[in-house]
């Protein structure tokens, strides 16, 4: 007979949630806080508390997870569209199936060793500790395929970007760099270097230019809701500091992303022979 206990159960079930809402997180470039995952990882671990409950009815059963799956994700990630929610369940139970086979494969275990305590829930009778490294196994897979497929799709590819902040637009080209990961320190949201020269003129949202900010960066200091924000980069060549906003919206593509993104200011040229004025954050574009 096998003992099950609970805080054991709860524990190892919620330090797994946490990596595969992490991976789903990473996957889709969200951005998300940790206590969001953190909450979403301690509901939906009590969902493992089913193995107690008596024999529940095939379709009982299946609705119930079914239930579970789609809290993981509202709680977690939020509610942004129809198609949003579609991706990031897709993408909640890929993952899920990926780590159950990367578990087993690693480990050893056949499916014939299988313990199923009750109602379709899988307990593995093995040390919780070597669970957790399974888990970090799982997660370190996760994430390479996620930075070689990234890798392999985003290089060189040009965007359009259009930012809008206080009745003022920019519009210009940007290119997906999978070596730049800068994210704004504090939000952890990610940001796009844009060349100074984007801001030596910019135009109102109807259309027409203005020379407010005549060319200087420090200039936008005094604009109405500009405010500036430090963030710290470390390069081949050495360290130093950008100045960056939050716009408030930001369009690549056409698409108004639904993402906080920040935009830094680098007075060094980055300015390429495609005409691309900045570089973007490899986690912006999905």
């Amino acid at each position: 007979m096998i003992t099950i206990y609970v805080d054991v159960l709860l524990g190892v079930n919620f330090f797994v949630n946490y990596f595969i809402l992490l991976c789903v997180k990473k996957f889709l470039s969200l951005n998300i806080k940790n206590f969001r995952l953190i909450l979403g990882s301690a509901i939906t671990s009590l969902f493992s508390l089913l193995i107690f409950l008596p024999p529940l009815a095939l379709p009982i059963s299946f609705m119930i997870k079914l239930f579970c799956c789609i809290s993981a994700v509202l709680i977690t990630f939020g509610y942004k569209g129809k198609k949003s929610f579609v991706k990031q369940l897709a993408v909640f139970l890929l993952v899920n199936f990926g780590f159950c086979g990367i578990i087993l494969i690693v480990s050893g275990i056949s499916v014939n060793n299988i313990t199923v305590i009750n109602n379709d829930i899988i307990y593995l009778h093995i040390s919780p500790v070597i669970f957790i490294i399974l888990t970090l196994i799982c997660y370190i897979i996760f994430r390479f395929i996620q930075t070689v497929t990234k890798h392999k799709t985003e290089e060189n590819i040009i965007h359009k970007i259009k930012i809008k902040k206080s009745g003022y637009f920019w519009e210009f080209f940007g290119k997906t760099d999978t070596g730049c990961s800068l994210y704004e320190p504090f939000s952890g949201s990610p940001v796009i270097i844009a060349d100074a020269e984007v801001f030596h003129k910019n135009k109102f949202d109807n259309g027409h230019d203005s020379d407010e900010f005549n060319g200087s960066i420090d200039n936008m200091d005094a604009t109405e809701n500009m405010v500036f924000r430090v963030i710290p980069f470390e390069t081949l060549s050495g360290e130093g500091f950008l100045k960056a906003f939050l716009p408030d919206e930001v369009y690549i593509d056409g698409k108004k992303s639904d993402k906080e993104i920040y935009i830094a200011i680098s007075e060094g040229k980055i300015k390429d022979k495609d005409s691309s004025m900045a570089l973007l954050n490899h986690d912006i574009v999905e």
